[in-house]
């Protein structure tokens, strides 16, 4: 009576939509959380498995489980979790609609609003060796500062919700940026309230001072090479989560699964023949 069940899918359990397939693009559009990567006249951007699969799926199965876990403990009855990807998905943006809808901070505009890529304080930007930098100065004395590091001293900052003047200066910005190369934007104004960040690979992120010092990725040796993985998260002051392991292989379980339902060795070894199971 005090088990509890996770399940995990794209669409839900109910629904219209629960019986179809689907993948982590079509959660993240249907739940209107797609829209917010639109750049004016542009197609959205295709955002990576992260949002949808991971973090709306696997992140909230997780949490619910937990959640469930310790309420069993309490009542002695279990539960069923339903996790669904596009649940998780329209949980997250929740302050984006509160922002909409409650305090009209989020305008469907992108012309009047910074997070769709339009103003010259929350953008990327492209540096002269190609590379890309990011800057993201919402607060007035950050963008005090950043129009200071720039040497936009012209630039009243009072004006900086002023979005009419946003395409003029975020001219300006880009062009001044292109000026300097990735790492000499670094050098500049790394470390500063700029709220500035390179946009590194995933190969230059672990390279990264601030990630090399924080162990945020671990090396770990796989049949004579390295596979690279990141470290747990949240970090506990008494209970350190354990180290990372390697990631299985697609098919690498398969033997044992059948095994474990009860098919014969000579039975399994049919079905990979037959390419029945990978």
């Amino acid at each position: 009576p005090r088990l509890v069940f996770g399940r995990v899918t794209g669409w839900g359990q109910t629904g219209p939509l629960s019986q179809a397939a689907g993948h982590d693009i079509n959660y993240v559009a249907l739940t209107g959380v797609m829209s917010t990567s639109m750049r004016p006249g542009q197609a959205p951007v295709l955002p990576p498995t992260i949002v949808g699969d991971m973090a709306g799926g696997a992140m909230f199965l997780l949490f619910g489980i937990m959640c469930a876990v310790h309420e069993a403990r309490q009542s002695g009855r279990g539960q069923v979790v339903d996790a669904a990807m596009i649940d998780g998905v329209s949980a997250m943006s929740g302050l984006m609609h509160q922002m909409r809808s409650g305090m009209g901070y989020w305008k469907d505009d992108p012309a009047q609003n910074h997070f769709l890529n339009t103003s010259p304080f929350y953008e990327v930007f492209e540096c002269a060796d190609g590379k890309h930098i990011t800057l993201g100065a919402i607060e007035p004395p950050f963008y005090a500062l950043q129009l200071q590091k720039l040497g936009l001293t012209d630039v009243d900052p009072r004006r900086q919700y002023q979005s009419s003047d946003w395409p003029e200066v975020k001219a300006r910005v880009a062009e001044i940026v292109r000026r300097k190369t990735q790492a000499q934007w670094s050098e500049e104004l790394e470390g500063s309230d700029v709220c500035f960040a390179p946009v590194l690979s995933l190969a230059e992120a672990p390279a990264h001072p601030h990630n090399a010092q924080r162990n945020l990725f671990v090396d770990l040796e796989v049949d004579g090479s390295i596979q690279r993985q990141p470290s747990p998260a949240p970090r506990f002051s008494r209970t350190p989560a354990r180290s990372p392991t390697p990631g299985t292989r697609i098919g690498q379980d398969t033997d044992a699964v059948l095994a474990s339902l009860g098919y014969a060795q000579t039975d399994i070894a049919a079905l990979r023949e037959s390419k029945a199971c990978a």
